[in-house]
């Protein structure tokens, strides 16, 4: 009895091992495994059957215990290895076509946005923050602007706050209750360094940082973790000092995922994404790292993927496992600048064309990591394509004014 029950526990092991493990297996390697296990339990059972004529106590729970066997080597055929091999195919990805709405102006260089509700926050370049209601969305206009000494350059929204990455004018914390009269609550500054990328988790801001000499050449990056607990006196709790310029960053469940760039005036060999515990703020910890081919302008985070906008296009990247990220998927067009991705469709916007007169965003559905598929363009006037963002039925794109699309 010991004997069968070592066996069994072995070979369920040995299952589950190959299945997290090598996870760079084929799916068709996974398959013959899966057979060759179920195969192997049936001879079990039929041995068994032959040396225990007589159905005693250790006959029968020996041959419970095979047939057991049996049904797992079933069920990692099943869910480990038909979905890689059979294509699903996502309907209604197909029904998006997507229309432009209108160009709304803002008065600066409008960089990002952050929509929540009826509202649009703006990070606006050298005009600070600009507050749009988008409400109805025919009708939008300016309710509220705050300037900041700086060039917003990315924003992140969180309860009644905008925190905005205001590049060498720092990290600024704006009170946006009244959105008719936002204003400057707290900030943090540090001359000489310019915050790039931000996002915001509980009370911790994260903030990605590049440090110049005075010939403008880059001698530091990385990353800092500013408390934020106190609006009015946020301070520094800890610093990640990365190995090449970063770039953008996404806290999602205790780990910060950051795009860094080793390059050379923005030309880059390759870039990496780079995976921080962060679950102690206070001690960020790398964990993982994935290469990728070019330079890599954003970063969107979903469940157990992290979907980059490169120079080449969109790489998804799968992060189930932090500390060995590997690429999933591809889908190569043109140099993407931002991407967005709900409901397993990812919306690509593109730096613009040479020579066109015309920008342009490919929806692609990404159901199947390994295999993205192309379903349908928008396009709209043209412009410097920065970042994207998805709020209900509508596409906010910046690319120095705000472009506003309907899905």
């Amino acid at each position: 009895m010991a004997v069968l029950v070592i066996i069994f526990t072995v070979m369920l092991v040995i299952g589950f091992f190959i299945k997290t493990s090598f996870s760079w297996l084929l799916p068709l390697d996974l398959l013959t495994f899966s057979i060759i296990f179920m195969i192997i339990s049936i001879v079990l059972i039929f041995v068994n059957l032959r040396k225990n004529r007589k159905r005693t106590v250790a006959f029968i729970i020996s041959s419970v215990s095979f047939f057991v066997l049996m049904i797992v080597s079933i069920f990692l055929l099943v869910f480990y290895t038909l979905p890689s091999i059979i294509k699903v195919h996502y309907e209604p990805a197909e029904e998006i076509m997507g229309d432009y709405i209108k160009t709304f102006n803002t008065p600066g260089e409008a960089s990002n946005i952050f929509v929540e509700k009826n509202y649009g926050y703006i990070a606006d370049g050298s005009s600070g923050l600009q507050i749009i209601d988008v409400v109805p969305i025919e009708d939008t206009y300016i309710a509220g602007s705050c300037d900041t000494d700086g060039k917003a350059s990315d924003i992140f929204v969180q309860n009644n706050f905008a925190y905005i990455a205001d590049r060498d004018g720092g990290l600024k914390i704006i009170d946006i209750s009244d959105k008719e009269n936002p204003y400057i609550i707290g900030s943090y500054c540090i001359p000489g360094l310019r915050f790039t990328s931000i996002s915001v988790e509980k009370d911790n801001v994260y903030v990605t940082y590049q440090k110049f000499d005075e010939d403008c050449n880059l001698t530091e990056s990385g990353i800092q973790i500013i408390d934020a607990s106190s609006k009015e006196k946020p301070f520094l709790a800890a610093e990640y000092i990365t190995d090449s310029r970063s770039e953008k960053i996404v806290v999602f469940k205790d780990y910060a995922f950051v795009i860094c760039n080793n390059d050379e005036n923005y030309k880059s060999i390759e870039s990496e994404l780079q995976i921080i515990d962060i679950s102690i703020p206070k001690k960020p910890d790398i964990v993982g790292r994935c290469s990728i081919d070019g330079y890599t302008f954003n970063l969107f985070i979903a469940e157990d993927y992290a979907y980059t906008a490169s120079e080449n296009g969109l790489y998804i990247i799968d992060i189930s496992d932090k500390k060995k990220p590997a690429i999933a998927g591809k889908f190569l067009s043109y140099a993407a600048a931002g991407i967005f991705v709900e409901d397993d469709i990812a919306y690509i916007i593109y730096f613009p064309p040479e020579g066109g007169d015309e920008n342009s965003m490919h929806i692609v559905d990404v159901f199947l990591k390994k295999d993205p598929e192309f379903i349908n363009s928008m396009f709209y006037p043209y412009g410097y394509n920065t970042n994207i963002f998805i709020e209900g039925d509508y596409i906010y794109i910046t690319d120095d004014d705000v472009q506003i699309l309907e899905k």
